[in-house]
Parts: structure tokens; C-alpha cells; sequence
């Protein structure tokens, strides 16, 4: 399953992304932020980060990555 996770850096959200890292059955994350992961988690191979200026704003190629995803926590 892919995710698509935005919130990640506050205390919440880094909770999800380790549940979700953790868990077999999702495969991918791309995950949405403002500021950069932790390197352990931007080198994790199930983890895409995507910095975002602007959540109102979403590229193609934004778009191109969330393609597919089967869930959104936002």
C-alpha cells in the first residue's frame, strides 16, 4: 500500500511515520513536509520526501509521485 503523510516533523507525526515505516503491508510513503526528515528516515527506501513550500500548490511532478496512493493522513 502507498501513503501519502504530511506532519511528520512534529510529535504526532513522527509517531505515524515510524508506524508506518514499521508496518509490512504499506510499501511506500511519500511524505510531504516543509523541512527535512532525519537522515534515517530520508534513507529509508520505503520513505519519499518531498519538501513543500506551499501546500495550497502542487507540481506535476508532485502530483506524479502521489499517484496511486491508496491513503492520505493528513
Amino acid at each position: 500500500m502507498k501513503v501519502i503523510l504530511t506532519g511528520c516533523t512534529g510529535f504526532v507525526g513522527s509517531e505515524v511515520l515510524a508506524q508506518c515505516r514499521r508496518k509490512p503491508t504499506i510499501t511506500s510513503i511519500v511524505v510531504l513536509t516543509r523541512r527535512p526528515l532525519p537522515d534515517e528516515v530520508r534513507n529509508d527506501p520505503k520513505v519519499e520526501s518531498v519538501i513543500m513550500e506551499d501546500f495550497l500548490s502542487y507540481s506535476d511532478t508532485v502530483k506524479k509521485q502521489m499517484a496511486g496512493a491508496q491513503a492520505c493522513i493528513w
